[in-house]
């Protein structure tokens, strides 16, 4: 029936126009809108992170060579052993790599990164020990901003608050050797991020599980705490 028929009709000049009008407003107005603090706290992360590593491997660079030369030594870094660590970091046959009671999975974490970038790169031992530790530093400076945001500080204050944690003590004597400090320490922030997190949202007990198993694997004694 004629009358029941209906033909297609093309979209004019201004139809289209208002289309895309719409697609680049939602592009470059609304959509910057909606993901502009996902951005910010992105780009702050980012930069953080990279500031720590930079500062480990400015650090780690003026350390001497001296201080990794006798794997039985202690207190010559203020009452650490970056001899032992280096060795349990990149050695297999160190016998430093056995099971150890206060230091459980620290081995297992790290020594498969730093033969990676032994093997990828084709870097000495020291120079790898090096790169994981300043990859450690910029993860614990990641996860101290990312506690300071979800308990309830603004991004500049957490900014401020990770800078500070960057430039003090901990940062400048244990990011630059190879030690368990700041990997233990980013495993307790874990920890403090997922209890901040459980204010906000339902978190199921596997969550609480592996991290309690994180605070466990780097030093037993974190955990008690």
């Amino acid at each position: 029936d004629d009358c029941h028929a209906t033909e297609a009709v093309p979209p004019t000049e201004s139809g289209i126009r208002a289309r895309l009008g719409r697609a680049l407003r939602y592009a470059f107005v609304t959509l910057v809108d909606e993901i502009a603090f996902w951005m910010t706290l992105g780009f702050l992360l980012t930069a953080l992170a990279a500031g720590a590593f930079i500062a480990s491997v400015t650090t780690s660079s003026r350390v001497g060579a001296v201080l990794y030369e006798d794997r039985h030594s202690k207190n010559l870094w203020f009452d650490s052993d970056p001899a032992r660590v280096l060795l349990q970091m990149s050695d297999r046959e160190s016998g430093f790599q056995r099971f150890s009671g206060t230091h459980p999975l620290f081995a297992a974490l790290t020594y498969p990164a730093v033969m990676a970038l032994r093997r990828s790169f084709g870097i000495d031992r020291l120079r790898a020990v090096r790169l994981v530790s300043a990859g450690i530093a910029a993860l614990w400076a990641g996860t101290l901003f990312l506690v300071l945001v979800l308990i309830g500080c603004r991004r500049f204050d957490s900014t401020l608050f990770t800078l500070l944690g960057i430039a003090s003590a901990t940062s400048v004597f244990w990011a630059g050797v190879p030690e368990t400090y700041l990997l233990g320490s980013t495993t307790m922030l874990w920890a403090v991020a997922l209890i901040a997190w459980a204010q906000r949202r339902d978190v199921g007990p596997g969550w609480f599980t592996l991290v309690n198993a994180a605070t466990l694997s780097v030093t037993v004694t974190n955990w008690m705490a």
